[in-house]
Protein backbone atom coordinates (compact mmCIF):
# COMPACT_ATOMS: atom_id res chain seq x y z
CA UNK A 1 0.00 0.00 0.00
CA UNK A 2 1.52 2.98 -0.89
CA UNK A 3 1.59 6.44 1.10
CA UNK A 4 -1.50 8.96 1.44
CA UNK A 5 -3.50 5.55 0.96
CA UNK A 6 -6.21 4.22 2.96
CA UNK A 7 -6.67 0.19 3.89
CA UNK A 8 -9.10 -1.43 1.94
CA UNK A 9 -12.15 -2.38 4.57
CA UNK A 10 -15.66 -2.98 4.58
CA UNK A 11 -18.04 -0.36 3.75
CA UNK A 12 -19.87 0.87 6.82
CA UNK A 13 -22.95 -0.49 7.00
CA UNK A 14 -26.28 2.09 7.10
CA UNK A 15 -26.70 0.82 11.10
CA UNK A 16 -23.79 2.35 12.01
CA UNK A 17 -24.14 5.02 9.59
CA UNK A 18 -27.46 6.14 11.84
CA UNK A 19 -25.59 5.27 15.05
CA UNK A 20 -23.24 7.33 14.28
CA UNK A 21 -24.63 10.18 12.83
CA UNK A 22 -27.57 10.41 15.57
CA UNK A 23 -24.66 9.99 17.98
CA UNK A 24 -23.05 13.06 16.37
CA UNK A 25 -26.29 14.90 16.25
CA UNK A 26 -26.60 14.02 19.94
CA UNK A 27 -22.89 16.15 20.50
CA UNK A 28 -24.02 18.65 18.44
CA UNK A 29 -27.05 19.92 20.70
CA UNK A 30 -27.60 23.93 21.06
CA UNK A 31 -30.12 26.29 23.72
CA UNK A 32 -32.94 27.47 21.75
CA UNK A 33 -35.79 29.96 23.07
CA UNK A 34 -38.88 28.78 22.13
CA UNK A 35 -41.93 31.22 22.81
CA UNK A 36 -45.79 31.16 21.21
CA UNK A 37 -46.30 34.03 18.96
CA UNK A 38 -48.46 36.12 20.94
CA UNK A 39 -45.35 36.34 24.17
CA UNK A 40 -42.22 37.65 23.99
CA UNK A 41 -38.76 36.23 23.95
CA UNK A 42 -38.48 37.21 27.98
CA UNK A 43 -41.27 34.86 28.16
CA UNK A 44 -39.44 32.10 26.43
CA UNK A 45 -38.44 28.37 27.51
CA UNK A 46 -34.38 26.86 27.03
CA UNK A 47 -34.81 24.28 25.24
CA UNK A 48 -31.61 21.26 23.99
CA UNK A 49 -31.57 20.59 20.27
CA UNK A 50 -30.00 19.86 17.34
CA UNK A 51 -31.87 22.33 14.56
CA UNK A 52 -34.58 24.56 15.38
CA UNK A 53 -37.59 22.36 14.31
CA UNK A 54 -36.81 19.58 16.78
CA UNK A 55 -36.73 22.89 19.25
CA UNK A 56 -40.38 23.34 18.27
CA UNK A 57 -41.31 19.60 18.49
CA UNK A 58 -39.92 19.06 21.54
CA UNK A 59 -41.94 22.39 23.34
CA UNK A 60 -44.85 21.61 21.77
CA UNK A 61 -44.15 18.21 24.04
CA UNK A 62 -43.63 20.07 26.81
CA UNK A 63 -46.67 22.32 26.60
CA UNK A 64 -48.80 20.11 26.19
CA UNK A 65 -47.34 17.72 28.77
CA UNK A 66 -47.45 20.97 31.09
CA UNK A 67 -51.03 22.29 30.34
CA UNK A 68 -51.95 18.57 30.67
CA UNK A 69 -54.75 19.20 28.24
CA UNK A 70 -53.03 17.67 25.68
CA UNK A 71 -54.39 20.60 22.75
CA UNK A 72 -51.75 20.18 20.09
CA UNK A 73 -51.76 16.56 19.85
CA UNK A 74 -55.92 17.20 20.14
CA UNK A 75 -55.89 19.20 16.45
CA UNK A 76 -54.85 23.17 18.24
CA UNK A 77 -51.94 23.98 16.41
CA UNK A 78 -49.59 26.96 17.82
CA UNK A 79 -46.75 29.30 16.60
CA UNK A 80 -44.14 29.68 17.90
CA UNK A 81 -40.96 31.30 17.73
CA UNK A 82 -37.65 29.35 18.03
CA UNK A 83 -33.92 31.85 18.33
CA UNK A 84 -30.57 30.48 19.41
CA UNK A 85 -30.09 30.85 23.32
CA UNK A 86 -27.71 34.00 22.13
CA UNK A 87 -27.56 37.79 22.49
CA UNK A 88 -29.11 38.94 18.77
CA UNK A 89 -29.74 35.60 17.45
CA UNK A 90 -33.07 35.84 15.09
CA UNK A 91 -35.88 33.82 15.61
CA UNK A 92 -37.85 31.42 13.22
CA UNK A 93 -40.70 31.07 13.17
CA UNK A 94 -43.18 27.82 13.31
CA UNK A 95 -46.48 26.23 13.03
CA UNK A 96 -46.32 23.16 15.18
CA UNK A 97 -48.89 20.57 15.28
CA UNK A 98 -49.54 17.01 16.20
CA UNK A 99 -51.73 14.15 16.62
CA UNK A 100 -52.59 11.33 19.05
CA UNK A 101 -51.49 7.77 18.82
CA UNK A 102 -54.11 5.51 19.74
CA UNK A 103 -52.49 2.62 21.86
CA UNK A 104 -53.94 -0.69 22.44
CA UNK A 105 -53.65 -4.00 24.62
CA UNK A 106 -54.43 -7.21 25.08
CA UNK A 107 -54.34 -9.52 28.19
CA UNK A 108 -54.93 -13.85 27.58
CA UNK A 109 -57.50 -14.55 29.70
CA UNK A 110 -59.17 -18.01 30.45
CA UNK A 111 -62.41 -18.37 28.53
CA UNK A 112 -64.08 -19.41 32.32
CA UNK A 113 -63.26 -16.36 33.83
Amino acid sequence: MGRGRQAEGPARSATSTAVFGGFLEMMMEKVYLVWREESDRDDARRVKASYPEQAAKAWAQWADSWSADYSIVGGQNERVFVALDADGSEPEMFDVGGESMPVYYASAVSPNA
